[in-house]
């Protein structure tokens, strides 16, 4: 898969102790076979999680940024693991397994991984086991990985990207991953761990070239493919990775999703260009004419007043609607006192022009300090998620980091009949995408709100700890 962990395999050169050179003749042959026969590498420090119960498909939903709700068996897809404020955690592949979801990520990301899971397993039947001793894999990748994989006895349809076959193997079970990027061929097996030196043997007998860390590290670069940690950091935000493939703008609700819904209607954040050097010797590729992007940026970045800014004519106000009062109105407030009269038609139109004036002052000032105005437009989508985050906080089912949950029955309860409301008082106003959006918010609400009362009406187990669950 386009895994972004490369391993050195027993038997092949990596960089020497002491910070020698490795040699890089044997570095530019490992790499050829990788980019044009094949080549085989250990992925051992790859780590498997494995994730079961009833709601494990609905939990892994609401914390990751991809769509596991609606991932079909033996499929699997990338994803990134959010704090509140829309940073990455981390991240990995997560593999339908069918009875289970199987977590795919680098062990250097295991304790911040398994430490976020349990901050977020409540009153949810989802448990979680670290199976990265029993389990391990061998990577292979090069136009002739498929025929490799035949000649060493792994007998594969023609899988998908990120798709899962179990086979038989020798008399011992093994599954093997096709890998995510179709231009370059490649697949990873799932062994048992006693079982690797074998397969690899298997694979370098079928006519695999045994990869070095250093080769396998070019290759990575070539491929633009990022690592947590070098190159993605726990302050970077989605976007800023130019990972879109781990994103799902129709999944429904997640940790960290209103900061990602907010950048995801901006033009796309991005760190400056060192964040991945591209090595380039694969075959070019045609660049997509999709669309123009113009710097409209008043200043350089050494802070002087740019003369080339594009004009931009700007665009039509809308015309100023101002509400009418109405004779029924009229009547009301001639009959009650207590009630005020209603501004008048000239009041309302000044009242609109002061606002719209304090708004272009402040998208000013937003513009100058280099950020995007378009941050601060309410859509209905960041509505319906703010609403959604307030009943998760009120439902104890999220909290603030380093806090403890409170669990709000009642304000819960009229923050889910608000949305309710909203869904009957808008219907047929509303885009597929939007009515789509409040349905899923409505529909994991109302789960987690009979969930949450239910469990609290059921006596504790004795010596039962909630979201307990094994390591």
């Amino acid at each position: 898969m386009r895994s972004a962990t490369t391993h050195n395999p027993d038997g092949v050169s990596e960089t020497p102790p002491g910070g020698a050179s490795p040699d890089f003749g044997k570095v530019r042959d490992e790499l050829r076979a990788l980019t044009s026969t094949c080549g085989v590498y250990d992925l051992s420090t790859r780590a498997k999680l494995e994730i079961t119960g009833n709601d494990r498909i609905r939990w892994l939903n609401g914390m990751v940024t991809n769509n596991i709700r609606d991932l079909a068996p033996g499929h699997g897809i990338y994803s990134f693991l959010l704090n509140p404020q829309g940073h990455i955690l981390g991240d990995f592949f997560a593999f339908n397994r069918g009875d289970r979801v199987l977590v795919d990520t680098d062990q250097t990301q295991v304790e911040k991984v398994l430490a976020t899971f349990d901050h977020y397993i409540i009153m949810d039947d989802v448990e979680v086991a670290n199976v990265s001793e029993k389990l391990t894999s061998v990577g292979i990748a090069g136009p002739n990985a498929k025929d490799i994989l035949k000649a060493a006895g792994f007998e594969v349809g023609d899988l998908k990207p990120l798709q899962i076959e179990d086979i038989a193997w020798k008399e011992t079970k093994a599954s093997v991953v096709c890998g995510e990027q179709e231009p370059y061929p490649s697949y990873e097996i799932w062994i048992a761990k006693e079982q690797a030196d074998q397969v690899m043997t298997a694979l370098r007998s079928a006519g695999a070239t045994p990869a070095s860390r250093d080769a396998l590290e070019l290759y990575r670069i070539a491929l633009g493919i990022p690592r947590y940690g070098q190159d993605i950091r726990d302050r970077d935000l989605p976007q800023e990775t130019e990972q879109e493939r781990a994103l799902n703008f129709n999944k429904g609700c997640y940790v960290g999703q209103e900061i990602v819904e907010r950048n995801g209607e901006r033009s796309p954040v991005r760190r400056p260009a060192d964040q991945i050097t591209r090595t380039i010797f694969m075959a070019e590729k045609k660049q997509d004419a999709g669309f123009t992007v113009t710097d409209r940026r008043l200043f350089t970045s050494e802070g002087e007043l740019r003369s080339d800014v594009p004009e931009e004519k700007p665009p039509a106000e809308a015309p100023v609607v101002v509400a009418q009062p109405s004779a029924a109105t009229s009547a009301s407030t001639a009959t009650d006192p207590e009630i005020p009269p209603p501004p008048s038609v000239a009041e309302q139109k000044a009242n609109v022009d002061a606002y719209r004036q304090s708004s272009k002052d402040l998208d000013a000032r937003v513009e100058l300090s280099g950020q995007s105005a378009k941050e601060l437009e309410m859509t209905f989508e960041r509505f319906m998620a703010s609403l959604y985050m307030s009943a998760m906080l009120q439902l104890g089912m999220m909290h603030e980091q380093g806090g403890q949950p409170r669990i709000d029955l009642i304000g819960a309860r009229q923050t889910i009949d608000t949305l309710a409301l909203l869904q009957e008082k808008t219907k047929g106003n509303l885009t597929s995408v939007e009515e789509g959006f409040l349905q899923n918010c409505l529909y994991e609400l109302r789960m987690a709100y009979v969930e949450v009362t239910n469990a609290l009406a059921r006596p504790p187990a004795p010596g039962a700890a909630a979201g307990s669950k094994p390591r």
